[in-house]
């Protein structure tokens, strides 16, 4: 970015990291997570991962569950005052299966100096989308 004053797009880093998601590579999304980010999936998985290293085996673990699995944002946008919100779509082949699983969730990331601080999952994605919106108000 030429302008180092310039807010980031949020949904095009969001799409990058994706792209990098679906590409397997794990070495590349964690740069869009900041040092201590925090992943909360307590809503989905019911916990929660501090900083990258433990973001990072979260991806590895789950990517190691599924012979073929893609990630597709639907709706990305940037609320404004550092959040985003996406509605995530993966679908997923476990090993020897024929058919896939297909899972949407809302997802929230905020952001601060173009990373990713902290993302929450929820799988009532109405209920991600008025958090969301909550926390851009709290924000300004």
């Amino acid at each position: 970015m030429s302008d180092q004053t310039a807010s980031p797009d949020l949904v095009a880093l969001w799409r990058e990291a994706n792209t990098a998601l679906n590409a397997g590579d794990l070495d590349g999304v964690m740069l869009f997570y900041a040092p201590d980010a925090v992943m909360d999936t307590t809503r989905t998985l019911g916990m929660v991962d501090t900083g990258r290293e433990s973001i990072r085996c979260k991806y590895d673990d789950w990517l190691a569950a599924y012979e073929q699995w893609t990630v597709t944002l639907e709706e990305p946008v940037d609320l404004g005052n550092g959040v985003a919100f996406a509605i995530v779509r993966q679908e997923a082949r476990l090993p020897g299966a024929r058919g896939s699983v297909v899972q949407r969730e809302g997802v929230i990331s905020i952001y601060s100096l173009g990373q990713v601080t902290h993302q929450v999952f929820y799988q009532d994605i109405e209920a991600a989308r008025a958090t969301a919106d909550s926390l851009v108000a709290e924000r300004a």
